[in-house]
């Protein structure tokens, strides 16, 4: 918990059961006969899921609401994840996996309570009970403390905070406009080309009339990863290249698991080479989107892991393997690995399966050319996820130093000031 002698002697500590500072609507889910999707009754919002930037995005509605959250106030998880917050766009009812807090506005900021909230994430984690499904219960809410300055030092803190937000969301509207782009681009040089006047028809679809359709089983092969065992996994080492690792386009190591530096030569047919694909065997597609990626060079060394495939070009003087990536991520090709998939809760596509599908080849300096125009689009949208992630970087930052009091801000009519007294 918190040492109040390490906080400014102006500041105040609060518990959110306090009413005088915040009143707390723990949500109850309406009986699930008056959900509707003809807006008959209020908007409803049962968890998380409709959770958006920062306003929620209910999509049914409910004839019989049970708890009501006014616009404005500030929604909170109550079970797993607990803890993620948004604001209630309007009047609505919630449902059991959510909380919401009504801040007292003449004592409190409400943008202050959301973005500290947000930044002590760390207590609702601690306080949360069950092993397997996180909850958070109105006694846990009656032992939160947040620490609170006066009310123009909160305004100071929302106006800095408040600015990179700002950022963050332009940043990820001019991503989410350029991949929409490069979508667009993507399927007019995949099926169209550069420069044709004549075409063919094909079993998938008008091509150009000099292109030709294989199966991409004369020109990939796809090795599945190994299984190894808990205790085999050590606190340094070579990475495993596991599902979680392989995002929409691109690899992640937000999460990292190490095997020893000698599994690199005794499982070197599973060493992960520098342009090699991989894709996820497992829930591959989520919302119309591959995970899939390409791997270069700061993802070496690593070792493959179970459910996820890696696709391998036989013949390079073909088949360029950043076209093979962009026609294997493109929405027709979804769609055709949608219709192989096996299962429901946890679809699986069996590599043997997507050896059998077609793909269209382009002449070699085409495919060049293709790569090359769809790289451009692709460079646009590292660039900004550069910038997005800098900027959630210094918030995070900024969050350290504001919540804790080491650097003090106020917001007086003239703009934001520095307060030098500690």
């Amino acid at each position: 918990m918190f040492k109040t002698d390490d906080y400014p002697k102006k500041w105040d500590f609060i518990n959110l059961k306090n009413s005088n500072f915040c009143k707390i609507i723990m949500g109850q889910s309406p009986p699930s006969e008056s959900y509707n999707n003809e807006g008959k009754g209020l908007p409803f919002i049962q968890g998380n899921a409709e959770f958006g930037f920062k306003y929620a995005e209910p999509i049914q509605f409910t004839s019989d609401p049970k708890k009501i959250a006014e616009k404005d106030d500030i929604l909170i998880s109550v079970r797993a994840p607990v803890g993620d917050v948004n604001f209630a766009p309007y009047k609505l009812s919630i449902g059991r996996g959510l909380a919401a807090i009504r801040p007292n506005q003449k004592k409190l900021n409400i943008y202050y309570i959301f973005y500290s909230l947000k930044h002590h994430i760390n207590q609702f984690h601690a306080l949360s009970t069950g092993s397997t499904f996180k909850a958070i219960s109105k006694r846990d809410f009656d032992a939160f403390l947040l620490p609170i300055p006066p009310l123009f030092e909160q305004r100071g803190i929302v106006e800095v905070l408040g600015t990179v937000d700002e950022c963050i969301r332009l940043t990820d509207e001019v991503i989410g406009r350029a991949e929409e782009l490069k979508r667009g681009l993507m399927q007019r040089l995949l099926t169209r080309g550069i420069g044709h006047t004549e075409y063919k028809q094909t079993p998938l679809g008008e091509i150009p009339e000099t292109w030709k359709i294989e199966k991409l089983n004369k020109l990939i092969k796809i090795q599945s990863g190994n299984y190894f065992k808990y205790e085999e996994f050590v606190p340094q080492g070579v990475k495993v290249l596991k599902i979680d690792n392989v995002s929409f386009g691109k690899i992640s190591w937000d999460t990292i698991t190490y095997l020893p530096e000698n599994y690199l030569d005794e499982y070197r047919e599973l060493k992960l080479n520098k342009n090699d694909i991989v894709i996820a065997l497992n829930r591959p597609i989520i919302d119309d989107k591959l995970k899939i990626g390409i791997i270069d060079k700061n993802d070496v060394p690593s070792i493959l892991y179970q459910r996820v495939g890696r696709i391998m070009n036989k013949n390079i003087k073909i088949l360029n393997s950043k076209y093979l990536f962009y026609y294997v991520s493109s929405l027709w090709f979804i769609n055709d690995l949608k219709r192989i998939s096996r299962g429901t809760d946890q679809p699986y596509i069996n590599p043997t399966e997507i050896i059998k599908l077609n793909i269209t080849i382009p002449p070699p300096i085409e495919q060049n050319k293709i790569v090359d125009r769809i790289e451009l689009a692709d460079s646009i949208i590292r660039n900004e996820f550069e910038k997005n992630k800098s900027y959630k970087i210094l918030k995070q930052g900024l969050m350290q130093v504001l919540f804790s009091g080491k650097i003090r801000v106020e917001l007086r009519g003239d703009g934001l000031h520095r307060i030098e007294d500690s």
